[in-house]
């Protein structure tokens, strides 16, 4: 048993650490290939990824920027040395759509995208965008609520032309704005106002204020908008319909005495801003008054067409009720 197990043990091949020339392991060192897992990278390729990291802006210019060519004279048409008359003509029909200068566009509010913006309608639809306390049927019997069947009348405002040149801004801005304008109320001329800007309110010649504001939750508007009019000093013509609902809203005022001067005070309440600014632009403080015009309503004829005419038993012009307006209004612009 002992001889056996001494020759097993001796045909096993012997393991010398050290003849095999690795202390550590079982088996010895072999030359083996090095294995590299990361790509190798060229120089080409640092150089592609530094420009992937450029900005994007950068990188769009250097590949997509193109000088435009102008176009040729041949195909270029000279507007500009087309006659003034005939360029005016262009641009009643391209910014107004009509040769009229007597007739007014109508300008109303609307909401847009969430923002209040001022619109162009038609007579037949300039109306208030909120409807107040007193619904407009009750001031304008003769409007109407439903909206024009022809679509042609349905225009829009085209002031894009006025940005093509300076030249094009100087000749055609004047002729659009200086058009009568007639707004819905006191919250469309607020809104158009802003929208224009300080420039061109400047152009302005003539406006008419369809609705004066007069309910509680609008009437503070009045103010506002009287304070952006205030850009306009060179009108010429600025008339207010609609005073009776704010002035007297029931019938049973119309008996009340002194009528005139209750509208003289209620008027310079809310215009003052305007009449002060017109009056230092012009060197005559009482000069807007004479700008200024109340429009009758057809429903309360009985007072305010005496504020229009001055048709009264009095021979004395200041004993009228135009004149004992102006002369209360006189004295309010002067204290």
């Amino acid at each position: 048993m002992s001889s056996a197990n001494h020759d097993t043990t001796s045909a096993l091949p012997a393991t010398d650490p050290v003849a095999s020339g690795d202390s550590g392991t079982r088996y010895s060192k072999r030359n083996r290939t090095q294995v590299c897992y990361t790509e190798q990278v060229s120089d080409d390729d640092v150089l592609d990824e530094e420009e992937a990291f450029e900005p994007q802006s950068k990188r769009r210019k250097t590949s997509q920027h193109k000088k435009s060519k102008p176009l040729p004279k041949h195909k270029a048409f000279p507007f500009m040395d087309l006659p003034a008359e005939l360029r005016n003509k262009i641009y009643d029909l391209a910014l107004i759509g009509s040769q009229d200068p007597s007739e007014p566009i109508f300008v109303t509010s609307k909401t847009k995208s969430r923002r209040r913006v001022a619109a162009r309608t038609t007579d037949h639809t300039c109306l208030p965008q909120f409807k107040q306390q007193y619904s407009w049927r009750y001031f304008y019997p003769n409007r109407s609520e439903s909206k024009s069947n022809n679509a042609s009348e349905e225009t829009k405002f085209a002031p894009k032309l006025l940005a093509v040149s300076k030249t094009i801004h100087a000749e055609a801005a004047a002729i659009l704005y200086s058009r009568p304008m007639v707004v819905a109320d006191n919250n469309a001329l607020l809104v158009f106002l802003a929208q224009i800007g300080r420039r061109h309110s400047a152009l302005l010649r003539d406006i008419t204020i369809v609705n004066w504001c007069h309910s509680r939750s609008f009437k503070n508007i009045n103010h506002s908008a009287m304070v952006l009019l205030a850009l306009t000093t060179d009108l010429e013509r600025l008339n207010i319909e609609g005073l009776t609902g704010y002035l007297f809203p029931r019938r049973s005022s119309l008996i009340c005495r002194r009528f005139e001067i209750h509208v003289a005070r209620d008027v310079y309440r809310d215009c003052y801003p305007w009449l002060e600014a017109v009056g230092r632009s012009k060197g005559d403080r009482f000069a807007g008054i004479g700008i200024l015009h109340l429009s009758s309503d057809p429903e309360y004829l009985a007072i305010l067409q005496l504020l229009k005419h001055g048709e009264d038993g009095g021979e004395d012009d200041e004993e009228k009720p135009l004149g004992v307006y102006r002369k209360e209004l006189r004295r309010l612009l002067s204290s």
